[in-house]
């Protein structure tokens, strides 16, 4: 797990204007961003990469977004952030139920995104500090 400050971010977004647009405004926190509009490639991008945070479209065309979550939760426990149009109850539900840590709606504001990075990496540093404490235990 990077430092925040230096945390790699995986962005899965079949739209090129989003994913410039975070990329940009990712890097400029500082954070390492590796950029894919395949999302059946998310799960191996998840395992070579290491991302210390996803933030993943919902409705893409080959593969939806929740598929692409389940997949990413078979190998890794990273933080998984929703980026959606799709605000509905049914889909917050969705996003939760496929084991993503957070749903947050476009259009969004980029303050509050930035913010919703920061905790999640937060957790995610979290978790993996218990999961040391808790395999040390087990010694």
């Amino acid at each position: 797990m990077s430092t925040a400050a230096c945390a790699t971010i995986l962005v899965v977004d079949d739209s090129v204007e989003i994913t410039r647009m975070l990329q940009s405004i990712l890097r400029q926190q500082g954070y390492r961003v590796v950029v894919s509009s395949e999302p059946a490639r998310c799960a191996a991008l998840a395992q070579s990469e290491s991302p210390d945070l996803v933030i993943l479209d919902a409705c893409m065309p080959t593969m939806d977004g929740w598929e692409v979550c389940r997949a990413i939760r078979d190998v890794s426990a990273v933080p998984i952030l929703v980026l959606t149009v799709l605000a509905e109850k049914q889909y917050v539900e969705r996003t939760y139920a496929v084991g993503a840590d957070a749903h947050m709606c476009k259009p969004f504001s980029i303050a509050v995104l930035l913010d919703k990075v920061r905790d999640l990496l937060r957790q995610g540093i979290h978790r993996v500090d218990a999961d040391l404490s808790e395999a040390r235990q087990v010694e």
